[in-house]
């Protein structure tokens, strides 16, 4: 999926999964760049703000989509568009 430029996106896994969207191997989104940011939401807190740091990290954590099929807003801060490619076998 197109992760729009300078923008924010509300997006999901085309999977019905949760977890964490960098080490889940469903999701596996591991091209963030420095500065975007992730905002999920809790019931209980309201919404959480993940910051991608330098090289792996993200400042909070990796985000977590905590319920299956929940999106999260993606905060593409990068003059390019940015792309989830997720990719699984049906046996996965």
């Amino acid at each position: 999926m197109t992760l729009v430029s300078n923008s924010f996106n509300l997006v999901s896994s085309i999977l019905p999964t949760s977890g964490d969207i960098v080490t889940n191997s469903l999701m596996n989104f591991t091209n963030a760049a420095k500065t975007d940011q992730v905002f999920t939401y809790s019931a209980a807190g309201g919404y959480v703000q993940y910051i991608k740091g330098a090289g792996a990290n993200w400042l909070g954590g990796d985000p977590i989509i905590t319920n299956v099929g929940s999106g999260v807003f993606y905060l593409n801060n990068q003059a390019t568009n940015n792309f989830w490619t997720e990719s699984f076998s049906v046996n996965q």
